[in-house]
């Protein structure tokens, strides 16, 4: 809605609660009094989901602007506003909002999501379920697979992983495979944002993903290994050659699509990060592996 000029966040709400009460609307007026009134906690989960830089900015602003208004009309409101890291920058006024950037998860938190968010997915299958949590608690011994228990949505994929196999793959090339196949199934499902890219594009992202892997992977091989990440320049290079072999023209009628590759790879997919020292990289030492041993055995017999 963020393109329509006269519809509002407040305006949002008030359609929202709208829809829950049988008996009335709730005209959006009558909303200030509700919140200067009674405590309110708002949550708008999914920042990173508006990727459309017109219509973000103006989403942006409509929130500010209702902050403002709320702050003025002394209201008791928390406004949360979630996004991923990675392609914030910062927009959101400092004078209004606090910015609070999540560490990893502990092991002991990871396990203790994965129960919660188990219980939530199967929630009449207890023997499903006792068996997706034992293969979680039995990740976590695992130094490969711990690194996979760092995040909320990291413990959600495993779990997904483990119901649908009913165990984590003693292949290391199965279960980090089934693990970017996941993530990306996940992405193309949605009806936003880089989905269709995803789904329109898919050879090409992955092939973006096996080459940085096997020239991450050469670099890693010297012998202090302090070059195993590539400069944003250099991860566009590797983006630019892959839609240049499959035909298409990144320096040309293509440069909207190379920009769109490059955010949703490194925006909605996160397998390739920005790393402490600056650059791109994976995370995950495992996953790099996977991606390089991939590019080294894809193509004719000849070239491989």
């Amino acid at each position: 809605q963020a393109t329509n000029g006269d519809y509002t966040l407040l305006h949002w709400i008030a359609s929202h609660l709208t829809s829950q009460v049988a008996s009335k609307d709730v005209p959006r007026w009558e909303l200030w009094k509700w919140l200067q009134a009674w405590p309110s906690f708002i949550v708008l989960d999914g920042l990173d989901e508006v990727t459309e830089p017109s219509v973000r900015q103006t989403l942006i602003a409509d929130i500010e602007a209702f902050v403002g208004d709320a702050e003025s009309r002394n209201c008791d409101l928390l406004v949360v506003v979630t996004t991923r890291p990675t392609g914030y920058e910062d927009e959101m006024l400092p004078t209004m909002f606090e910015r609070i950037n999540l560490a990893d998860l502990t092991i002991d938190d990871a396990l203790r999501y994965g129960r919660l968010v188990t219980r939530v997915r199967m929630p009449n299958d207890e023997t499903r379920r006792n068996g997706v949590i034992a293969l979680l608690e039995e990740a976590a011994k695992e130094e490969q697979l711990k690194h996979l228990l760092r995040t909320p949505l990291q413990v959600l994929i495993m779990s997904i992983i483990a119901e649908s196999s009913r165990r984590f793959s003693p292949s290391r090339f199965a279960l980090f495979w089934g693990y970017y196949k996941t993530i990306e199934q996940r992405e193309q499902n949605k009806d936003l944002g880089y989905s269709r890219l995803l789904r329109d594009y898919a050879p090409q992202v992955l092939d973006l993903h096996l080459r940085v892997g096997l020239l991450l992977q050469e670099r890693a091989e010297t012998a202090t290994g302090s070059d195993a990440v590539l400069s944003p320049d250099g991860l566009r290079d590797v983006a630019w050659q892959v839609l240049d072999d499959a035909g298409y023209e990144p320096s040309n009628n293509d440069k909207a699509l190379l920009d769109q590759m490059l955010s949703a790879a490194t925006h909605r997919l996160v397998l390739l990060t920005p790393q402490s020292g600056g650059g791109y990289g994976y995370d995950v030492r495992s996953m790099q592996e996977l991606m390089a041993a991939y590019a080294l055995t894809t193509g004719t017999l000849d070239e491989t």
